[in-house]
């Protein structure tokens, strides 16, 4: 009997430790400095259009432009075209939700999203190996929602915090 109030008055003062921590130095805001894409069109960007990445204790905010160019800008707001919408949203990627650290990689398991296909329930998380050195964060696109990827991304980031 003693033993379980001391057992109770314990659980109490100490609240349950996480199963995953992040690593050293991955909360704060990131900026993607580089891109770089793998498999028989593989290259690599030094000089990508703006993206930030955001990392609470445990949430995490993605916006990014994933076009080469800069997105254009709207001929007349008051008449969009078709083409028009199509050409300035489909290189956005945006997206928020909740991550663990298991290992060496990182888990993103997104709660809203631009794209609805992103947030669907039973969803896998988007799988990244993760590496944090200073001020510098460096991620391997692993895995996404479907599986694992033959070509996976590595995306360069610096910290602005």
């Amino acid at each position: 009997m003693r033993g379980a109030v001391i057992l109770a008055l314990l659980a109490g003062v100490f609240p349950a430790l996480p199963t995953a921590q992040a690593p050293p130095g991955l909360q704060g805001a990131w900026q993607v400095v580089e891109v770089t894409t793998t498999g028989p069109a593989g290259s690599t960007n030094s000089n990508p259009q703006p993206g930030l990445y955001l990392f609470t204790a445990r949430h995490y905010s993605i916006i990014s432009v994933l076009s080469q160019e800069p997105r254009p800008a709207f001929t007349d707001p008051n008449n969009v075209t078709g083409e028009e919408a199509l050409a300035i949203w489909t290189p956005l990627q945006a997206q928020s939700g909740t991550y663990e650290v298991v290992g060496g990689s990182l888990n993103l398991l997104p709660l809203v999203a631009k794209n609805p296909g992103v947030m669907r329930t039973g969803r896998k998380p988007d799988v990244y190996a993760v590496t944090v050195q200073g001020n510098s964060l460096t991620l391997v696109q692993k895995g996404d929602g479907i599986g694992q990827l033959p070509n996976p991304t590595t995306l360069r980031l610096k910290r602005l915090d």
